[in-house]
Parts: C-alpha cells; structure tokens; sequence
C-alpha cells in the first residue's frame, strides 16, 4: 500500500496538486518553496468520484508559513480539475486524514501542524459540496504533531482524534513524546464538533507514525505508533492496546523492530 501511494504522489507531483502554473499570479511564491507532505483520496464533492486531495506545506525564505490543503476534483469524464482548490490549515502542516468526524458521511480534514503545535478540523460544509467550514483548531503545547489518525477510542460512537507528538526542546519545562487522544463529545448543534481537553500518554523515543484500528479484535479500537528509538534512528513500531472503553488506561502491548 506504501508503494501504491508513493507512485500516485509521484505521478501527480507538485505541479498537478499546488498548480504551478497559478503561483505567480495568486502570489503562492516559487514551486521551489513547496512541500506535499501527505496525500489521501476522497469524494469530497459528492459526485460519485474519488478526488485527490494533497497536504501542501510551504517554507518561503526558511521560514514556515500557513499550509493548505490542495484539492483536485474529479470531473464526471474521469479527468481532474486545474487548478487544484486550496483549504488553508496551520503553520508547517506535517500529515492528515480525509475521515467523517461528525458523522454526516461526508469526508472532513483533520491536519496535524508541527509548526504552530495545533490539529486543525475542518468539517465538509454541506450548504457547499467540496468545501471545508472554518478550521476547529486543538492544541498540542509542549509537543510537536507529527501525525493523526481517527477512531472510537471509547467506545461512544463518536469519532476521536489520535495524534503522535515528538517532544519540544525549545519549550520549557521540555516533555516526554507522547500520544495525544482528544475525545469528541457531544456536540452543541448540526454542523460542529467539540473535543475534550487532550489526554496525553507519554511513550519512549521519538513518534513519527500514528494509525487507529482493532488489532486484536475486541470491538475495542487500539493504537499502533511508529516511533525513532531512543538510542538509535532506526524505526520501532510499538502496538498500543488503549482499549479506553474498558479501562481508560494504555499499555503497550508489543514491540516490533
């Protein structure tokens, strides 16, 4: 699935998902100053087809500046639409997922933004197929987010928010690296999510990778991570069984190299 997904980024490269023949007259800067850093598939616009939708980071001189969220429709043809649909994120965007958080079926973002230590949620705007309602913003502090990945962690049928988190040398006191689980609840009104205070487990080493998924096969969700290991640079998966619907506590149940 790794390699599926890297051909596909390959084949559409940064001209087909930043557009580059917009920058200079949308005043997006030189191509050299763009980075896609994820990518995911969904039917963002309810037509029926998959659209393909890239996760843009942008350093303009250095400095690491707002993301988006680049967006090409497909048409009923099967072609995709130029130039791409922008939806602004954080600061230095590091991953996303494509998921329904709010449970109307349609696709939202969820965006992980190392540079500014937030999560951005962004719901589908139902009035607007294949646009995006104003961010949500979560924040991390102290912690840096690398990576998300969603599920029912607690087993209320709301959809949850996982995030890997490398430490923050620059902020003081430093913390541990650590997964951090916020918990959707209730919801005041259609259209609009809300999220508990973040829960954080601190792990050992350095978390790069998050995915979300039953993995011994409880009902329960658990967490997998991909971690840099203390002593060395060699990745380290750990398998976190959570199972927060029966416990509220983490352990790590395996390790694998």
């Amino acid at each position: 699935m790794q390699t599926h997904t890297r051909l596909l980024l390959g084949c559409i490269g940064i001209l087909a998902l930043v557009g580059c023949s917009k920058y200079d007259n949308n005043n997006y800067g030189s191509a050299s100053g763009y980075l896609v850093n994820g990518i995911a598939v969904a039917d963002v616009d309810a037509n029926g087809k998959p659209d393909i939708l890239g996760m843009v980071s942008t350093d303009l001189g250095g400095t690491p500046t707002q993301g988006y969220v680049s967006t090409r429709f497909q048409n009923p043809n099967g072609t995709f639409a130029l130039p791409p649909t922008r939806f602004g994120v954080g600061v230095d965007p590091a991953n996303f997922v494509a998921a329904d958080v709010d449970g109307d079926g349609r696709p939202d973002l969820v965006v992980a933004n190392a540079g500014d230590h937030t999560v951005s949620v962004r719901l589908a705007d139902p009035a607007r197929p294949g646009f995006f309602l104003p961010a949500l913003v979560l924040s991390t502090p102290g912690r840096i987010p690398l990576d998300v990945a969603v599920g029912d962690l607690n087993g209320d049928g709301l959809t949850d928010i996982v995030v890997a988190a490398s430490s923050d040398p620059g902020f003081t006191p430093v913390l541990l690296a650590a997964v951090v689980v916020f918990h959707q609840i209730s919801p005041p009104g259609p259209n609009a999510v809300q999220f508990a205070p973040p829960v954080f487990y601190p792990i050992g080493g350095d978390p790069q990778a998050v995915t979300v998924a039953d993995l011994d096969g409880n009902g329960l969700a658990d967490i997998a991570i991909v971690v840099l290991g203390e002593s060395s640079q060699l990745p380290i998966g750990f398998v976190v069984d959570f199972d927060l619907a029966a416990d509220h506590r983490a352990r790590i149940a395996r390790t694998m190299r």
